[in-house]
């Protein structure tokens, strides 16, 4: 987490095709909010998670995987 990271566009490789339109936009709030980090380089935006962020990753993670918020 943090050392690596790869182009933005490779981020909707994962997603469904009818949400990648969407992928871009969430990519640059959760620049925004400190989650990804940014990454300019000659041959385009590169992303990667930021390792600070680790645990605020993890819990949304298990909230969108359980469809909810999670429970302690």
């Amino acid at each position: 987490m943090g050392g690596k990271h790869t182009s933005i566009d490779n981020l909707k490789k994962g997603v469904k095709i009818h949400l990648r339109g969407d992928v871009s936009g969430i990519a640059e709030e959760m620049i925004k909010e400190g989650l990804l980090l940014h990454h300019p380089t000659g041959y385009g935006t590169q992303v990667s998670l930021n390792p600070q962020k680790k645990a605020e990753i993890d819990r949304i993670i298990k909230e969108v995987l359980s469809d909810g918020p999670e429970v302690k």
